[in-house]
């Protein structure tokens, strides 16, 4: 069991016992874990960024550093342990005590080649734990990672909404302590990122500026000439821009009811094809039944037949085996016949 100073639980394998030491930095190298396994030491606290260099790891190639992002598997994740791999030895590490400073497990996952799936979790549970800015520091370290094996926007999307949430928590503690500008920039950096995965047209600020407290403490408006009404009427508002958006959100559904009632209609037809097809496989087994009843009541005709045939055959074999004899029992008869009369001749 793992315990808050020892988030690194298990490992197993044969890994030396200096392996990380060509990758920790020797001021930090100062909280002791233990491996149970291999008997060796891992002493950390927090990982120098400085030192990390994929030509620095021992006895393990460079297989797994340039491993492709879109082939990364899902973290092995079993209740809130995350399991990563380093030089063919699984390092079990316990979510459940992290540390405050994230920099140490942005480091391990940066020396173990994590997929994608590792960082968003550890983030997730930064999150969760209430240090957001954990979290930021985790995804924008996961998506410079990232970057280096190719990875695209549209694979960074799941970050990017992790970052923008994130930042919303930011900006709703900015707001709870008073701190209208950290406020905004949080809440800039949210619209950043959720931009980049909705685009530039569809991103609503979801902490607006004035709220209804701060509408009932604001003077009364002064009276306006007709001039500046005029100029106020003419200049675009929001209003304009949400009206063009819910006529895009209008086409969209549109299109896409279209759409659905031609699915639905192919799959109408699809089911009364069906339907026919079963109806014609029915007859066809119901014809087939019939075609071997028939069948089978010929084969047994066809057996009675051979059996009377046989039984003539043997019937007439025996006709003919008496007639023979008979014929034989003739001849003799008149052969004895002949010799009598010759016999009484003579005599």
């Amino acid at each position: 069991m793992a315990s808050p100073s020892n988030p690194i639980i298990q490992s197993s394998g044969a890994l030396e016992p200096n392996a990380f030491q060509t990758l920790i930095s020797p001021e930090i190298w100062t909280t002791r874990h233990l491996y149970t396994n291999t008997q060796c030491e891992l002493k950390h606290n927090v990982l120098s960024p400085l030192l990390f260099s994929h030509n620095t790891l021992p006895n393990c190639g460079q297989s797994f550093v340039q491993s492709d992002f879109k082939t990364q598997i899902a973290p092995l994740l079993h209740s809130d342990q995350l399991s990563l791999h380093f030089c063919g030895e699984d390092i079990v590490y316990d979510l459940r005590s992290l540390e405050r400073d994230p920099r140490f497990l942005i480091e391990l996952l940066k020396m173990t080649s994590s997929g994608h799936g590792s960082w968003i979790i550890v983030a997730i549970y930064y999150r969760r734990a209430g240090n957001s800015e954990a979290a930021v520091s985790i995804m924008e370290s996961m998506i410079e990672a990232m970057r280096v094996y190719g990875a695209t926007d549209g694979q960074l999307k799941p970050a990017y909404l992790l970052l923008s949430g994130c930042e919303n928590d930011l900006a709703k503690r900015a707001r709870s302590y008073g701190e209208r500008n950290h406020e905004a920039e949080h809440q800039k950096h949210s619209n950043m990122w959720l931009r980049k995965v909705y685009g530039d047209h569809n991103v609503i600020n979801a902490f607006p500026v004035t709220r209804r407290s701060e509408i009932g403490q604001c003077p009364p408006p002064k009276s306006l000439s007709r001039s500046k009404i005029s100029t106020f009427q003419n200049n675009p508002t929001p209003t304009a821009f949400n009206k063009s958006l819910l006529e895009t959100l209008g086409l969209e559904v549109r299109s896409l009811r279209s759409q659905s009632k031609r699915q639905s209609d192919l799959l109408l037809d699809i089911r009364f094809e069906k339907r026919k097809l079963e109806e014609d496989l029915l007859t066809e087994r119901q014809f087939r039944r019939k075609i071997q009843r028939h069948l089978d009541e010929a084969d047994k005709e066809l057996h009675i037949a051979r059996r009377t045939e046989t039984y003539a055959l043997e019937q007439v074999k025996n006709e003919i085996d008496a007639r023979r004899r008979a014929e034989e029992s003739a001849r003799t008869e008149k052969s004895l016949r002949l010799d009598l009369t010759k016999t009484l001749k003579r005599t």
